[in-house]
């Protein structure tokens, strides 16, 4: 199960959260060519965050994949860099992601370990 951890200080009205957690995931599965109905996606606003020691607006995303050795491709940086200025207004230099490789056994979900 693909995980999306997204923060961010941005203030978003619900229309705009549900649609940065559908176009995240639909982007990741399309990244890492795993299923959407496998992800599971979540986003903090409002986070108190500050970039070069300046509040600015600024976006994290954390994408943990069971049993996945590849890195990050430029395309999916790009696709993620564009869904943050289009819908967070964050300028690319403010947009980081992290991708994390969890081992088999290091992850359970539904009463079964992975």
């Amino acid at each position: 199960m693909p995980l999306i951890k997204i923060k961010t200080n941005v203030i978003l009205p619900p229309r705009v959260l549900t649609e940065l957690l559908a176009d995240s995931t639909a982007i990741a599965s399309r990244e890492l060519g795993k299923p959407e109905s496998i992800f599971m996606t979540s986003a903090e606003t409002e986070v108190a965050m500050m970039f070069g020691a300046e509040v600015v607006p600024t976006a994290l995303f954390e994408i943990e994949v069971l049993d996945y050795e590849k890195k990050l491709s430029q395309s999916f940086v790009d696709e993620m860099t564009d869904l943050s200025k289009r819908l967070l207004d964050v300028p690319p230099e403010n947009v980081f992601l992290k991708l994390t490789n969890v081992p088999r056994g290091s992850w359970a979900g539904g009463g079964k370990i992975y």
